[in-house]
């Protein structure tokens, strides 16, 4: 009788183990898949950032035209393995008077601003209901640079 007893205690005990595992183990896999998220998130921002340097460094140059700063956009764009993500490029003189790397004087300032929707670049695409209250829906990488010449 007595290990009767011990034995239903035992599996009231794998019961309720599973029980809290099944309870427990939703939530933590939705945490640990938002820390990615988030994290993969400041990648993106860093890797959209440093596109837009890359296309200031090319319309900065002198001689530096349009193509050059689109071109070097979409090259560091794919180093970031992002070329597959629809992206907008504003290059502009810093007041946004001037729309062309090329027409810039020296001295003058040329800023490239790259901007990408956050939905097509998340990992997960759960829409905005999962983070948008945390992260923000556009990912904006802006740089202005001197005109050289």
């Amino acid at each position: 009788m007595f290990r009767k007893l011990k034995q239903q205690r035992r599996q009231r005990k794998r019961g309720v183990s599973v029980l809290e595992t099944a309870l427990v183990l939703p939530l933590l896999a939705a945490l640990t898949f938002g820390i990615i998220e988030y994290g993969y998130f400041f990648y993106v921002h860093h890797s959209v950032q440093g596109a837009a340097r890359q296309g200031a460094r090319a319309g900065a140059v002198d001689g530096g035209t349009n193509t050059d700063v689109n071109a070097a956009i979409a090259q560091a764009m794919d180093n970031a393995s992002l070329k597959n993500i629809n992206y907008t490029v504003k290059i502009h003189d810093g007041s946004g008077t001037v729309t062309a790397a090329e027409s810039a004087s020296a001295g003058s300032s040329v800023a490239v601003e790259v901007d990408i929707n956050w939905q097509d670049a998340s990992l997960v695409k759960l829409g905005s209901f999962a983070y948008g209250a945390i992260l923000p829906s556009k990912v904006h990488g802006s740089t202005v640079m001197r005109k050289e010449g």
